[in-house]
């Protein structure tokens, strides 16, 4: 099995590059990228 993340979570807390940081960091696997945090980054 494998662990995501979904930016929805943290829509308005957080940018892309921070998220991609805590993904990391944490050890998940994926990440559901939310469109409009892809174009700001």
């Amino acid at each position: 099995m494998k662990i995501a993340f979904n930016q929805a979570t943290t829509m308005k807390n957080s940018t892309l590059k921070i998220d991609l940081e805590f993904c990391e960091k944490h050890g998940y696997d994926l990440i559901e990228i939310r469109l409009d945090k892809l174009k700001e980054y």
